[in-house]
């Protein structure tokens, strides 16, 4: 009996490495991204008042979790749940401590891409032009959806700058502003 205490003992540590629920990944990567983006937006003389309003949930823990879950609930209801859990582990794991401000990591584009595939051929994330959003609900009118399923201004496709929303091949990376790399995708 003792020996099969000594066998269940590694497997239930096992199973509980990766055991977090999609709510408490949505608090956990977002607790840490918001964190990490605050005090970039900091380091760079800025406040997050400088920040149009429909982006400022990248800098408020409470509004990106309300985004997070909202995404969980599309996810499950297009059939992309595991997809998503799998991103967010990833990203749980990234280190926002050691990344620069300014840095792009790659660390989950993997990840990133499988949910987002998943999402696009369920018909759950836009497209770009059909006006609906995996996260955000509907454009408003000037909008677009983003290579990550959000809604972003349609006027920065091509505006001279590289934006990492719109880089990837579907926004012909970002009209011809960013280097053709496609990082887009979540």
């Amino acid at each position: 009996m003792l020996r099969v205490a000594f066998l269940i003992g590694p497997i239930s540590l096992a199973l509980s490495c990766n055991s977090k629920s999609i709510a408490e990944l949505c608090d956990s990567t977002c607790e840490q991204s918001t964190d990490w983006a605050t005090e970039c937006l900091a380091a760079s003389g800025m406040t997050v008042a400088d920040i149009p309003e429909e982006y400022q949930f990248a800098y408020d823990a409470d509004a990106c979790v309300s985004q997070c879950n909202s995404g969980a609930e599309l996810a499950e209801t297009a059939g992309c749940k595991d997809d998503l859990k799998d991103y967010l582990n990833c990203v749980d794991k990234v280190d926002f401590d050691g990344l620069d401000c300014g840095a792009e990591t790659s660390e989950c584009d993997s990840e990133a891409q499988t949910y987002t595939t998943c999402m696009q051929t369920s018909g759950t994330s836009g497209s770009g032009s059909s006006g609906s959003s995996g996260s955000s609900g509907s454009c408003t009118e000037g909008e677009i959806v983003d290579c990550y399923g959000d809604c972003v201004p349609a006027s920065w496709v091509g505006d001279g700058d590289c934006e990492e929303y719109l880089n990837c091949e579907e926004f012909a990376y970002d009209g011809g502003d960013c280097d053709g790399e496609d990082t887009g995708g979540w």
